[in-house]
């Protein structure tokens, strides 16, 4: 299969196109986000660059589930995991 100029730009088109609207639909979704919290929506909190940049970056987001902080400090998985077992990392360093 061969790729023609007329064919590439067609596909660079559509996916600005796509890209665009990306854009519209997340600064939408922060508009009624940040009107929720009482934050106003003027560019100083959260600028145009900062969200062009997630939106360009957003299929490398991923979810990580924690715990909360104040679990962390009430009851440590320190004291659950115990010391590391022999020959491990820890005692070569």
């Amino acid at each position: 299969m061969k790729a023609t100029s007329a064919g590439y730009a067609t596909l660079v088109a559509i996916y600005r196109t796509k890209a665009k609207k990306d854009l519209a639909d997340v600064q939408k979704c922060l508009s009624e986000v940040l009107e929720k919290v009482g934050l106003p929506n003027d560019g100083k909190f959260i600028t145009e660059e900062m969200l062009n940049v997630f939106v360009k970056n957003a299929a490398f987001v991923e979810l990580v589930r924690g715990r909360k902080m104040r679990d962390e400090y009430e009851a440590p998985l320190t004291k659950k995991i115990g010391k590391f077992p022999e020959g491990s990392v820890n005692e070569q360093c």
